[in-house]
């Protein structure tokens, strides 16, 4: 595994360096930056095959084929996405494989990641075309930095949709509601989560009386998530969102 505790080390420094880098102007950065400064750096773990889907297999191509090349972030991220043992992030509770089969997931820093880290979640996010990851809130904060491909992010049950391209990024506080949309082509992100990165993540769904409901879906050791149950979103929530 040393080829990947370099490339693993190479993620972290090239990441940090953008965080540090954008964090003059915009201080919501900062405290993902100091998390990752302190993220143990060795030694790499060996980690399992990645998804065999052929959906997986084509997007990810596609994407890493779509990347910039000129920063320090691209190239690290091209040399390491083999080396992850990338998952469908959400399974079961019947989903619709349009939904199921469009996220997949690559820890670089986490549970099942090369680095292990109880504080810190991060590595790679790839959207499949055609995907609408509906509303939903976790404990943890978020950041997803664009690599290639495109993503509109909505924040708020009213809030104005926007996109983001490559060599973007945003910031998605704790408890914000958001959802997330993706075109013709695939996605692919980095992603970071601090603070309560073993929450749930609760996904928000309208029925036809008005009323809003979510659905729970817990972490298991593997890193993907499963369905837990139902349950009314409190009006303050509601209110809070809209």
């Amino acid at each position: 595994m040393e080829n990947a505790d370099r490339l693993a080390k190479d993620y972290l420094k090239a990441l940090t360096g953008e965080l540090t880098a954008r964090s003059g102007d915009d201080p919501s950065l900062v405290p993902f930056r100091v998390e990752m400064m302190d993220v143990a750096h060795g030694p790499v773990e060996t980690v399992g095959p990645p998804c065999s889907l052929p959906v997986f297999q084509e997007s990810l191509a596609a994407a890493l084929e779509a990347m910039p090349s000129s920063d320090p972030i691209f190239e690290a991220v091209r040399a390491l996405a083999a080396k992850l043992a990338w998952y469908q992030v959400y399974q079961g509770a019947d989903l619709d494989p349009k939904l199921a089969e469009r996220m997949f997931a690559g820890q670089v820093v986490g549970q099942i990641g090369l680095l292990k880290s109880d504080n810190v979640r991060t590595g790679l996010f790839l959207l499949v075309p055609g995907l609408h990851y509906p509303m939903h809130t976790h404990g943890a904060s978020e950041i997803y930095f664009c690599l290639s491909g495109s993503v509109t992010l909505q924040y708020g049950l009213n809030g104005v949709p926007f996109d983001l391209g490559p060599g973007e990024i945003s910031v998605t506080q704790s408890k914000q509601v958001h959802s997330l949309t993706t075109g013709l082509q695939p996605t692919l992100l980095v992603y970071q989560w601090i603070g309560d990165v073993d929450s749930p993540n609760w996904w928000w769904e309208m029925r036809s009386d008005g009323k809003w409901w979510q659905e729970k879906w817990a972490r298991q050791d593997d890193a993907s998530w499963a369905a837990e149950g139902v349950e009314p979103v409190p009006q303050d929530e509601v209110t809070a969102m809209s």
